[in-house]
């Protein structure tokens, strides 16, 4: 059975705190972080600003030169006629349309001719001596054309159209217009490598972008000036038959004018007028002889005499009034029979006469319904001429008026083929720039140099956020929970065996002085009782813990302590390596029994050290440091040494630790500083909480101490951190 362990129990377990996540982006982190990756940093910054430099200098440069087109909205009149093609509006779409007609192909095609484009390699890559890079390029194009059987566009067959088109892209690349806010101006930028070429370019786009204006302008009005000459000229020959027609149905007609036809209504209405007064007239003739027909008859009555009165009354005759007066005075007699027949006879007069009247009245009816007729006749057929004219005349009116009117806007159309003015003008040439527009090497450089510095800072803030190896105290202690006790440099020395020369001979050193800390941190984590039996293990293998253990032994011995160090790493035997001594004779041969403990164990004359090594074995370590005799042994040493160091394997590669801390009062956990995992670290101090074992607490070992100085950690040891300038003067080398 096994001895009960001292670390063993809910008393003995340590109460780790919860790992806590640094602020990476603290001002103090961030600091820190800066400080300690600048020389990485500086490196990326300087690899982009020099990539950039020679970006900017191996550039051929270009340069930039920009012409201002205004848009003219005030139309000046020369002339106050309304012109063919209308001056533009100033609202955004005509101003957006303006900008494309200013980057259409057609303008740029125009450009390309005047100034002869296509025979500038910079317009034209033909000329310009294809690389491997363009060869292959186009063979590769060639090649999946003929496996897919693309055919060739007939336009790609003419090589002056495809130069000329090609010349035109990259005009267009090379050309940039906009619009200034707010304003009617247009900014023509065009760049190239030369400086003049450029202002050329500009300029001719300008001049042809009005020339162009004009000309469309000149073109509206030269067809509307054809267009309107062939309308005239059939306006006129429209006009001529209109007035001909008139002028032969003015003549095929009796009708001399419309006065002559209102005369002749005039006489109509006389003759109108006649007849009802005829027929009234004859009417009354009618009525009048009746009636003094039947007074007569009456005259021969039983009362002749108010017949006759009444009768020459109607008569109006003054020898009828004055017979009836006397026959009405006189008796009935001879003479009154005689006056009686005088006055029949007068009234038959007058009856004859009145017929007489009468029979005149009709026929003077009848005539004036003849004439009536007739001038109805000749009043209708003239009416009806008279429309026809009239007619003939609107006709010949219209086709005067518009050929007048057509005739008029020919004339002025001819006129303003000599006055047109372009919606356009050129506010401001293009003039030849001095500087290059780019690269800009000054602008390159300075941003590289930023976008440098923050990629070194992204990439170091990359490193910091995905690199978990333990490289402070403080990351030591937040990740795993447990005290680090201790931070122990890197030694000066390579081998094995001078790293103890060097702690013996240089005591004052800051190695020294570091593992006298952490030894004296390993005294005192337990203050009721002194660990007498100390344990160093690490994770993995390289992190330093038989170098630290045999430090730490080192130095308790250099107090005058009986120290032994035992070696039970048998895996991986060094201690040949720190010691002169045979592997004969070891700690397997002690617990088997074959030797005893003082035939076994060699001392070391330069530390003062009592050294039992490890020895080859065949039998599995972790059972036989699990015996019982393990056990014993480490209890008779307890009795004989003041402290036993044990060097045992790493906790992740083999149990041999896990087994041997139960027999130690104190165990020390090694990590590596700047190497070591993090997960790597809390996986193997896991194994240890799941057996119930305490971490008296961990070291930090092959330490850079400047470099460790960097991160900004104090406290732990002397000469790390903050005040590591003005402690080194404590320290001896």
């Amino acid at each position: 059975m096994n001895a009960p362990s001292r670390l063993i129990g809910a008393e003995a377990r340590p109460a780790r705190t919860a790992p806590a996540e640094a602020d990476l982006f603290s001002p103090r982190n961030l600091l820190a972080l800066v400080t300690r990756e600048l020389a990485t940093i500086l490196a990326v910054a300087l690899a982009v600003t020099a990539l950039a430099g020679w970006w900017a200098f191996a550039t051929t440069p270009e340069y930039r030169a920009a012409a201002a087109v205004v848009l003219d909205t005030r139309e000046a009149q020369v002339v106050d006629i309304e012109s063919v093609m209308s001056g533009l509006s100033a609202d955004s779409s005509v101003v957006n349309t303006e900008v494309e007609v200013l980057q259409s192909r057609n303008l740029m095609d125009r450009v390309v001719e005047r100034l002869d484009l296509e025979a500038d390699p910079e317009f034209n890559p033909l000329l310009v001596e294809d690389g491997l890079l363009t060869r292959a390029r186009r063979w590769v194009r060639v090649t999946v054309s003929d496996l897919v059987g693309a055919p060739t566009p007939a336009s790609e067959e003419d090589p002056a159209f495809r130069r000329r088109q090609t010349a035109i892209d990259r005009l267009l690349e090379r050309l940039s217009v906009r619009n200034v806010p707010l304003s009617y101006v247009f900014t023509i930028d065009v760049t190239s490598r030369s400086a003049q070429k450029s202002a050329r370019i500009a300029n001719a786009i300008a001049d042809l972008y009005i020339l162009d204006q004009l000309e469309a302008k000149f073109e509206a009005t030269r067809r509307a000036t054809a267009w309107l000459s062939e309308r005239v000229a059939e306006l006129q020959s429209e006009l001529e038959t209109a007035e001909e027609r008139v002028k032969t149905w003015s003549a095929q007609t009796t009708l001399v004018s419309e006065a002559a036809l209102e005369a002749t209504n005039r006489q109509l209405k006389d003759l109108r007028e006649r007849r009802a007064e005829t027929a009234a007239r004859a009417e009354e003739a009618r009525l009048l002889t009746g009636r003094l027909a039947a007074l007569r008859e009456a005259a021969a009555g039983p009362e002749p005499a108010a017949a006759r009165a009444e009768a020459a009354a109607l008569a109006e005759d003054r020898r009828v009034a004055a017979v009836a007066q006397d026959l009405a005075r006189l008796p009935v007699g001879p003479r009154s029979e005689a006056l009686a027949a005088r006055f029949d006879a007068l009234l038959a007069v007058t009856v004859g006469r009145l017929e007489a009247e009468r029979r005149r009245l009709l026929a003077q009816l009848e005539g004036l319904a003849a004439s009536i007729g007739q001038l109805e006749t000749r009043i209708e057929s003239e009416s009806e001429d008279l429309v026809v004219l009239r007619q003939l005349q609107r006709e010949a009116e219209a086709n005067r008026l518009l050929y007048e009117h057509f005739l008029g806007r020919m004339k002025e159309t001819s006129v303003q083929q000599g006055i047109q003015q372009a919606d356009s003008r050129v506010l401001s040439p293009a003039v030849a720039p001095l500087h290059p527009a780019s690269p800009r090497r000054m602008l390159a450089v300075s941003l590289a140099l930023g976008l440098g510095l923050a990629l070194g800072v992204g990439l170091a803030l990359l490193r910091e956020a995905f690199d978990d190896r333990a490289r402070g105290p403080e990351d030591l202690e937040t990740s795993t929970g447990i005290k680090v006790m201790g931070v122990i440099p890197n030694a000066p020395s390579k081998k094995r065996d001078a790293v103890l020369a060097y702690l013996v001979e240089k005591p004052s050193s800051q190695m020294a002085e570091s593992v006298r800390n952490l030894r004296t941190s390993v005294l005192l984590s337990n203050v009721d009782r002194t660990p007498q039996v100390i344990m160093v293990t690490s994770t993995v293998p390289g992190e330093g813990k038989t170098t630290t253990t045999l430090m730490l032994a080192a130095n308790s011995a250099a107090l005058g302590k009986k120290v032994l160090v035992i070696e039970c790493d048998l895996r991986r035997r060094v201690f040949g390596h720190y010691f002169e001594m045979p592997e004969t004779k070891g700690v397997l041969s002690v617990l088997s029994g074959a030797t005893s403990a003082e035939e076994a164990i060699r001392r070391d004359e330069r530390t003062g050290l009592d050294v039992l090594v490890g020895q080859e074995s065949r039998a599995n370590a972790a059972d036989v440091f699990s015996s019982e005799r393990f056990a014993e042994f480490v209890e008779r040493m307890r009795a004989r040494y003041d402290f036993i160091y044990i060097d045992t394997p790493p906790v992740l590669a083999v149990p041999d630790a896990r087994v041997i801390a139960g027999r130690a009062d104190a165990v020390l956990y090694a990590v590596r500083w700047n190497a070591t995992r993090l997960k790597m670290v809390r996986a193997g101090l896991e194994l240890f909480d799941q057996i119930g074992v305490r971490i008296s607490g961990l070291a930090m070992t092959q330490a850079d101490p400047r470099r460790i100085a960097r991160y900004g950690y104090a406290g732990y040891g002397y000469g790390y951190g903050y005040g590591a300038s003005a402690a080194r003067r404590y320290y001896t080398t």
